[in-house]
């Protein structure tokens, strides 16, 4: 009987729209290569299959148990359910993700297996008592898997010993974003940008903390220089459902409403197309674990302007311009700069689009496949 990898993840598989590029699924990864060393491998989560106010919509439960491509997926009623599961399994090697998912947080305490951690998270917690939980957990768990030099950071100094930690990112799919479409003008004519001479772009589900309001707040400021400048917003709005004014409600507040193009949710394809009709790319979050899109762009060689956290600033370092938090004014400044000048926009784009061939799906499948010949001896 094949040895069994478990996987506890928040969900699975993404529910449309929230559709993962193939190369890009940090779920499916583990469970392809443990897949292909003869494990028998199976997804835990619980039935409730959107399990946060932010992704909820009405009583969304799951089947208890279905086949997901060559993968079970097994469903469990609460947390104490799936618990009890991974005690019977005591020979099973597993993987838990999402160290804020409730399951996921406590999971290291009572899973008797040999265990790796995903974090998708560098903060420790949300208040005292949390981060006193998880000091004391992640010494458990037998491999930390780490995406960023300033996560690894952040768990060292939190007490992890370095031999337990390993730096291996989420992957991105870089020949499919660092080759230019053939469709870029007519998409841009077809969403209403075409006509301008500078398309800024973010990408992101549209919540609080990503602060899509400071990036239209630079806007109005850019337009000052560059009129027909645009802001291409691509992703769901998720602002409703925190309570807060829409994305286009608050683009009128501050008086851009005519330079923001919202896209909505795009597939993978398109996305590229308005990646490669961009002249600059926004993160301006204010916590941001790793942010794909980001790694994204730079393969697709658009600038980068970014919030000054340790996950950006660790990675990109000097081949990108940074703002303070919340600082639109910064952004504005950085978004000029590269508009007005070339020398600089080329010297960045042209290290980091060859850079980010590291986080490639084959790199980073090599880097995890090391880590559990390592850790579990597979």
């Amino acid at each position: 009987m094949p040895k069994k990898f478990l996987q506890l993840v928040p969900f699975y598989p993404f529910n449309a729209p929230y559709v993962m590029h193939p190369r890009e699924d940090y779920f499916l990864m583990p469970a392809e290569i443990m897949g292909d060393r003869g494990y028998e491998v199976e997804f835990v989560t619980l039935r409730n299959t959107a399990p946060t106010r932010e992704y909820k919509s009405g009583n969304n439960i799951a089947a208890p148990e279905e086949m997901v491509g060559d993968y079970k997926v097994r469903r469990f009623s609460n947390i104490l359910s799936i618990y009890r599961y991974l005690r019977s399994q005591k020979g099973a090697f597993l993987q838990v993700h999402l160290r804020p998912y409730p399951p996921s947080q406590f999971a290291g305490f009572v899973a008797p297996q040999k265990k790796a951690l995903r974090p998708f998270t560098y903060l420790l917690g949300s208040n005292r008592l949390i981060e006193i939980l998880t000091r004391l957990v992640l010494p458990r768990y037998d491999l930390i898997q780490c995406v960023t030099p300033y996560e690894i950071d952040i768990y060292k100094r939190a007490g992890v010993k370095d031999a337990k930690i390993r730096l291996i990112p989420l992957s991105i799919d870089y020949p499919f974003f660092s080759a230019k479409p053939g469709d870029v003008r007519e998409v841009a004519e077809r969403f209403g940008y075409a006509d301008s001479e500078f398309v800024v772009i973010s990408i992101a589900q549209i919540r609080q903390h990503k602060r899509f309001d400071d990036v239209m707040r630079a806007l109005k400021i850019v337009r000052e220089r560059i009129p027909s400048a645009k802001f291409l917003a691509v992703g769901d709005d998720m602002l409703p459902r925190q309570g807060l004014p829409s994305l286009m409600e608050t683009a009128k507040s501050i008086g851009v409403e005519d330079s923001v193009v919202a896209t909505g949710f795009q597939m993978p394809e398109l996305v590229r197309s308005f990646i490669h009709g961009a002249n600059a790319f926004v993160h301006a979050a204010d916590n941001e674990y790793q942010g794909l899109v980001s790694y994204e762009n730079a393969a697709a060689g658009v600038p980068l302007c970014l919030s000054n956290i340790g996950t950006h600033t660790s990675v990109f370092g000097d081949n990108a311009l940074y703002h303070g938090v919340a600082d639109h004014k910064a952004l504005a400044a950085n978004l000029l700069r590269y508009y007005e000048d070339s020398s600089l926009r080329k010297s960045h784009t042209s290290v980091l689009s060859k850079q980010m061939a590291d986080w490639d799906y084959g790199i980073i499948r090599k880097k995890l496949t090391a880590a559990y010949e390592e850790f579990f001896k597979i």
